[in-house]
């Protein structure tokens, strides 16, 4: 639920070059922590785990495709 929130935004962000990449990453990384922690309470490490793995797997699939 939090990689769908996040997607769209750093789509348009990253496809219109309104900021590079990695600014956009960093701030969908940051959401998708908050999200995680606030909206399931996981711990802040949990939710930073959850975090990291779904965003390496999307990037992943993303350049496999």
């Amino acid at each position: 639920m939090a990689n769908l929130m996040t997607h769209p935004i750093a789509f348009i962000a990253i496809e219109k070059q309104f900021a590079w990449f990695t600014v956009v990453e960093t701030f969908v990384f940051v959401a998708e922590t908050i999200s995680y922690r606030l909206i399931l309470d996981f711990r802040w490490t949990a939710a930073w785990t959850a975090a990291a793995v779904t965003n390496a797997f999307t990037l992943f699939i993303g350049m496999l495709m």
